[in-house]
């Protein structure tokens, strides 16, 4: 009886190219081995990860503090630099002009981009795998390579080929993921998991400077597709490849609509579809929430609170870091946004602040609900002539650090005037609608209960007229930094109302940071082929693979937009 066929396992070398290695045998073993060669249709599957996924590392670093590696999370050395930079210290680092992505793989000794599916460094870099953080997405990226290019497997016993295991629920009953409520199955049928497994999918990732406008962002990741397509291109022939699927997370969505945007990245013709995850789609309040109060803890371990200060821990950390970028100002509720999302509560009456908030909240500088703090946007005191520093005028430094933060602030408004509702036409999307991770959908600020003994026995005597007063124009006094400001306003026939107002704890179903109010205005608008309404995960880890709707989605969707692909040999 002949022994069975040996099946070779592949790998890739340095340009992606696949490559066997075989040993020999004795010549009683009639066994052969086989070669599975991957398709020679190719669609390249580029990864877009949010805010703060990307590494950066300064241009200058003499203009950086001597700090190199300006964001880095998965080196503890970097780690433990950032955590030590003051204010000031951070403005200058986090300067969106003097950062670049940072695609190396080892960082002062320390291997951080961990892969274990023997890809060399050559093709990590190929990839852009270097680019993200790897403890939130390099798994997927593994995942994604796994799953994508395993859909079916040649059967030399039954002469065809037939869905791997993974797959096979897919066209049998279908997988059931539980979306607003409800269970929804995912279906593939055979001819589907036929078509998409024609195609080989080598997965890219694409980090990006999120300081900087994600106009620019989106422009730089269209040039990156083009750069995707060229490599493939120049590999295989023009005839190999036609468009990427891109899939993104957070902000990273926001990117990719610009790049396919008519008016910035204009690449939608390079582009078969796009799934997006957790993205902000109207912005998220949690933005205005860290700016006034810092980052959430997580936790109380040592790294709880290391990732606390790392993120940056106060308002006045958070502040000197997104005043002075667009990208992270493009982050805040935008004019589409639902109105009214900032409110102050005072006993049982709550004050709305409405219109646009561009101008009524974002550029206020004197009412104490305000988003930026005058005092914290330039710590550094850079300022005048070639943006030196100017600590002999510091006043002079202020205004003109406040003029940068309004430029950036319009620039923010822009970006979301021109983009509005433009999703590439086959979108997919997901987002988090759970009460367990509950998000900002809206911020509100409430008169403290220590009330009474700020103001004694003549709290009672303040008019609902004198309260509103207080609510709405209100100045501010001294602010902690982690969501209390002290606020007084000359009202009273007793002198000055003097009370502190407290954010209060997030009230929306989210994953943690995107509410959902935020999260289906891709399906809301039309804007979505299909959406799914998740729980289940937090919002840096959406695309862990442990997170089985997730994962489960991303797979479905790419073989849905894999079936509008027509290139190659069938």
């Amino acid at each position: 009886m002949a022994n069975p066929n040996r099946i070779l396992m592949h790998y890739h070398d340095e340009d992606g190219l696949p490559c066997w290695t075989s040993e020999t045998s004795p010549v009683s073993n009639t066994a052969r081995s086989e070669c599975l060669v991957p398709p020679d249709r190719i669609i390249p599957v580029v990864f877009v990860p949010g805010i703060m996924g990307s590494n950066l590392k300064a241009i200058d670093t003499s203009k950086a503090q001597n700090v190199s590696n300006v964001w880095r999370p998965d080196s503890k050395s970097a780690v433990v630099k950032t955590i030590t930079l003051s204010p000031a210290d951070r403005q200058v680092v986090f300067n969106p002009s003097n950062v670049k992505v940072d695609g190396d793989l080892v960082v002062k000794g320390e291997r951080v981009t961990n892969a274990t599916n023997g890809f060399s460094d050559a093709l990590l870099k190929t990839r852009g795998w270097g680019t993200v953080y790897w403890q939130s997405y390099g798994p997927f990226l593994e995942y994604l390579e796994t799953e994508l290019n395993n859909i079916q497997k040649w059967s030399s016993a039954f002469g065809k080929a037939l869905p791997e295991a993974t797959w096979l629920p897919f066209a049998g009953d279908g997988i059931d993921v539980e979306s607003a409520g409800k269970v929804q199955t995912l279906k593939l049928n055979a001819n589907e998991l036929t078509q998409a497994a024609a195609y080989w999918f080598p997965v890219h990732a694409v980090g990006y400077n999120w300081l900087q406008s994600n106009e620019i962002s989106g422009k730089d990741l269209a040039n990156e597709i083009d750069k995707i397509l060229a490599h493939y291109r120049g590999k295989w022939g023009s005839k190999a490849v036609g468009k990427v699927i891109v899939v993104t997370h957070s902000m990273g969505g926001l990117v990719a609509r610009a790049a396919v945007h008519p008016e910035m990245g204009k690449a939608q013709d390079k582009v078969l579809g796009i799934l997006h995850g957790a993205m902000p789609a109207l912005g998220a309040p949690a933005a205005y929430k860290r700016m006034k109060a810092g980052n959430e803890r997580a936790g109380i371990s040592p790294v709880g609170f290391a990732t606390w200060m790392f993120l940056g821990a106060y308002g006045w950390d958070v502040t000197p870091v997104l005043g002075q970028a667009p990208g992270g100002l493009q982050l805040l509720p935008n004019q589409n946004y639902p109105n009214g999302w900032l409110t102050v509560k005072v006993n049982s009456e709550v004050y709305k602040i409405t219109g646009n908030p561009y101008s009524t909240i974002y550029s206020e500088k004197v009412k104490w609900w305000r988003l930026v703090n005058p005092v914290w946007l330039n710590p550094a005191k850079i300022g005048g002539i070639a943006g030196s520093t100017a600590r002999s005028n510091p006043a002079a430094s202020d205004e003109f650090a406040w003029a940068k933060y309004m430029t950036c602030l319009k620039s923010a408004e822009r970006f979301h005037g021109t983009l509005q509702n433009t999703y590439h036409p086959l979108s997919y999307s997901f987002y988090g609608n759970d009460p367990v991770h509950s998000s900002w959908g809206r911020i509100q600020w409430k008169i403290g209960n220590e009330r009474f003994a700020m103001r004694g026995p003549m709290a009672v005597f303040d008019t609902d007229k004198e309260l509103r007063a207080l609510a709405l124009t209100g100045v501010p006094g001294k602010e902690d930094g982690a969501g209390t400001v002290e606020v007084s306003v000359n009202a009273s026939w007793m002198g000055d109302l003097h009370e502190r107002f407290e954010i209060q704890s997030p009230s929306s179903s989210g994953d943690g940071t995107v509410p959902h109010e935020s999260g289906a205005a891709p399906g809301a608008t039309g804007g979505a082929h299909e959406q799914f309404s998740l729980t289940g995960f937090d919002h840096q880890g959406a695309y862990m693979p442990a997170v089985k709707d997730v994962m489960a989605i991303s797979r479905y969707a790419i073989v849905k937009i894999a079936q509008k692909a027509d290139w190659g040999n069938p």
